[in-house]
């Protein structure tokens, strides 16, 4: 009898311990994301701004984001208009970590990479579907208020 019950618990703790770890890992795999709406469809692709300044903004059907650059990373989605940005800066090691300014910056980098911020724009596509604008406060290079962007080739 004292055998048996030695045996029972020599095994039911390591189940448990896995059923524990496993668990989670299985709900976060098995969450299914709800399908893209078709104006999240629309906006699937590369971005340009219309300015010509070289800002691409990369927008994928997981609804992750990207700059072209990979300075920034992210999380999109559009609710009742309006296109909903998280996004963080990407870290990265400065070029000479072995001096003083290297190790700083690169500090900094990892302290800007915790850091999310969130915007939310006004979305409007062209009657083409090959341009968007989000509003935007009016400055010199927005005067109408808003910020212009063009679909970019596709990679």
């Amino acid at each position: 009898m004292m055998k048996s019950k030695r045996r029972h618990l020599k095994y039911s703790i390591p189940v448990c311990l896995c059923v524990l770890c496993l668990l989670p890992g299985a709900f976060v795999w098995s969450k299914k994301q709800s399908p893209l709406s078709p104006i999240e469809a629309q906006l699937v692709g590369q971005w340009s701004t219309k300015s010509g300044s070289g800002s691409t903004r990369i927008f994928r059907s997981d609804r992750t984001l990207a700059t072209a650059n990979g300075q920034f990373s992210g999380k999109w989605r559009i609710e009742e208009g309006l296109l909903i940005a998280s996004y963080w800066e990407t870290f990265q090691f400065a070029s000479n970590i072995a001096s003083f300014n290297g190790m700083q910056s690169t500090y900094n980098s990892l302290c800007r990479s915790q850091t999310i911020e969130e915007c939310r724009w006004k979305i409007e596509f062209t009657a083409d579907k090959q341009g968007h604008a989000l509003t935007h406060f009016v400055d010199k290079q927005h005067p109408d208020g808003k910020w212009h962007w063009i679909r970019a080739a596709d990679r």
